[in-house]
């Protein structure tokens, strides 16, 4: 059997080809792909009764919060039938179809009612096509749907064409955008992410690479910025108010150096600097009840220096607070902080991103995994009086950090990339 897993609405993460689920047990899912609750669980191609009864045990496991079988058995309708109606013997299925009969057993043995459930195809390759199909029509609406390595997720994705549109994402290089009504724009100011406002802090052809690199470093959101300063500094000032104060080694590019020690103090924002080699017992005494985060870079520009990922995070969240991590030397191809713990993940797209010297750009990652909602930081939780109210931990969940950055910092600063330059 085949699954895959979402691990949020906007991106299907990973394809699973094991012919044999029921060995996959639900705690090596959780454990391998570090979830704790998945949105989508998919199953294709499952046999019934076997398929569901593994279907059942993800269920009652609460690894999911929806569930979508497509496919039914490997058998004609009528051969299934046939093969289901001693587990169903009250019920009158010689009528029903593959999905309708999957549905009756999942309710009678196992009383789950609340899955989604589609047949298409006994063929594989063709449910997963039929699928993708299926799930465009339904509310979860991904953006794109992703079977791939991290060479292909280069070229194809963050931007996925439907019938007969461009194959490369086009570049809308326009300011503004249109609106039937003024209802329509009253209501997108009022709530900016349900479509676009200005492109000062949304473009589609930006929004087409914040994508494919939060695919690659595998995060829920992206936010690009003009330059990997200005990532810095907006990662930073997304959680650090004046009068607040966050760690950083030492082994850093000199202009974030720069940024930190001077720039920010005038802020009123203190860096407290740590010795790459430091003690843990060393950063832990660094800590003061101000301070908000730790940063270090996974690879430091020009020393080469490794940062010790795993042993900032732990350090970082033994003090509630996250850690960011700039990952521009190394690249999302080379390392993926967030397996390691990290929260967020920064970069100067400038280096090997760019590749070729031609355009200045920065991006800030969201991992989705920080919990902000434990008393450390306010603005992410109580209401913001700039959006009615609004809070972004209660409604953007995993996504809070990024659209605060995102509608907070960007509105106001603007160092968003042009789509030209994004392109």
């Amino acid at each position: 059997m085949n699954t895959l897993i979402a691990k949020n609405l906007n991106i299907l993460i990973d394809f699973l080809a094991k012919r044999d689920l029921t060995a996959l047990a639900p705690d090596e899912l959780q454990a391998k792909y570090k979830i704790n609750q998945a949105d989508l669980l998919i199953l294709f191609g499952g046999s019934i009764p076997e398929g569901a009864d593994v279907f059942a045990k993800a269920h009652q496991q609460n690894i999911a919060k929806n569930y979508l079988l497509v496919g039914g058995a490997g058998h004609t309708t009528e051969a299934l039938r046939q093969k289901m109606q001693s587990s169903l013997v009250d019920i009158d299925i010689s009528t029903k179809s593959e999905a309708e009969i999957f549905a009756l057993y999942l309710k009678n043995k196992y009383n789950i009612t609340d899955c989604l459930l589609e047949t298409k195809s006994t063929n594989c390759g063709n449910n997963i096509t039929n699928t993708l199909e299926l799930l465009k029509n339904l509310d979860l609406k991904p953006k794109s749907i992703i079977f791939m390595k991290d060479a292909t997720k280069c070229l194809h994705s963050g931007y996925s064409p439907k019938n007969t549109e461009p194959r490369v994402m086009p570049i809308v290089q326009s300011t503004t955008y249109v609106y039937d009504s003024t209802d329509d724009v009253a209501a997108v100011f009022d709530e900016p992410t349900k479509s676009l406002i200005y492109s000062r802090f949304a473009n589609p052809t930006v929004m087409a690479v914040e994508n494919k690199i939060a695919d690659l470093e595998g995060g829920v959101g992206a936010m690009c910025t003009t330059s990997g300063q200005a990532a810095n500094l907006l990662a930073i000032l997304n959680i650090c108010n004046a009068g607040d104060s966050f760690i950083s080694t030492t082994q850093i590019y000199g202009g974030t150096v720069n940024l930190f020690a001077f720039t920010l103090k005038k802020l009123g924002i203190e860096c407290i600097f740590v010795g790459h080699d430091a003690t843990d017992e060393e950063i832990h005494a660094a800590f003061k009840p101000n301070t908000k985060a730790v940063f270090g870079e996974t690879l430091a520009n020009p020393a080469l220096t490794v940062f010790d990922i795993e042993r900032y995070a732990n350090i970082a969240h033994a003090h509630g607070v996250p850690l960011i991590v700039d990952n521009t030397f190394a690249t999302p191809i080379l390392c993926k902080p967030f397996e390691f713990g990290a929260d967020i993940v920064t970069h100067s797209t400038s280096k090997y991103m760019d590749g070729h010297a031609l355009q200045i750009g920065g991006v800030i990652v969201d991992s989705g995994n920080f919990n902000w909602d434990n008393g450390n930081f306010p603005e992410l939780v109580e209401p913001d009086p700039s959006y009615h109210g609004l809070s972004y931990t209660k409604t953007y969940g995993k996504q809070a950090y990024i659209l605060k950055a995102r509608m907070q910092l960007m509105r106001d600063f603007g160092c968003y990339p042009a789509a030209h330059s994004a392109f």
